[in-house]
């Protein structure tokens, strides 16, 4: 799939899934001021899956806003990364301006849609929509799909140990193989949570805030599979 087919795949989805189309203008109408509403990474991926999955899980991240107007945002609550977390409709969106992201706060990248991608931790999780435009941007993501591979590629490691903890949710949830890169990240994650027992707890915390793996077999069994990669 190309960026254009890619492109004009989600932009149908977006215009004619009631749902989707709902959340357009409650983000359009909350954010008049953005220069740029961008969904990111994993729901889109979602989109052009074969079959289809369908986003519940929504990333976005506004360009041209003032904090409060994200940050004091009412009903939100804080996530995980220092982005919001709110509920509409049946979805959950996880909420930052563009220049809070993580990597964007954390490295000299440059703050833009361009920076985001690079910094973004795994190929898949490199494309954005914008949903004021209907452009598509994309640094690996549409690649990985076609491969079905998932690749390690951050402009900076951050977070290694929770990046691996992704990487093996990734692959219980869509089933693509792991290219060398992400082997190397479970294997220096590996040693980081047998030498440091707050590596453990950090991704304990991650996977309670999914919300989706509270019980403790859960976290034992992802624990388990990257131990798996111990030498």
């Amino acid at each position: 799939m190309n960026l254009r087919d890619a492109a004009q795949e989600i932009t149908r989805y977006v215009d004619n899934v009631t749902s989707m189309g709902a959340l357009t203008r409650f983000l359009r109408d909350h954010f008049r001021e953005a220069l740029s509403i961008l969904i990111v990474g994993g729901a889109l991926r979602d989109l052009l899956l074969t079959p289809r999955r369908t986003p519940k899980d929504i990333d976005v991240v506004l360009e041209g806003i003032d904090p409060r107007d994200v940050y004091e945002f009412p009903g939100a609550y804080k996530n995980f990364f220092g982005g919001i977390t709110l509920t509409y409709g049946d979805f959950s969106i996880d909420m930052w301006r563009l220049e809070d992201t993580y990597h964007l706060k954390e490295f000299p990248l440059p703050s833009s849609v361009s920076g985001f991608l690079q910094g973004a931790p795994f190929n898949i999780d490199k494309i954005a929509y914008d949903l004021l435009t209907g452009e598509l941007h994309d640094d690996g993501c549409l690649a990985g799909i076609c491969q079905r591979e998932l690749r390690y590629a951050p402009a900076w490691p951050y977070l290694e140990p929770i990046q691996a903890t992704r990487a093996i949710l990734l692959r219980r949830k869509i089933n693509f193989r792991f290219h060398e890169s992400v082997e190397q990240l479970l294997e220096r994650s590996a040693f980081l949570i047998q030498r440091d027992p707050t590596e453990v707890a950090s991704i304990k915390d991650y996977l309670r805030y999914l919300k989706k793996f509270l019980k403790e077999e859960s976290v034992d069994l992802v624990l388990g599979e990257i131990r798996k990669y111990s030498k």
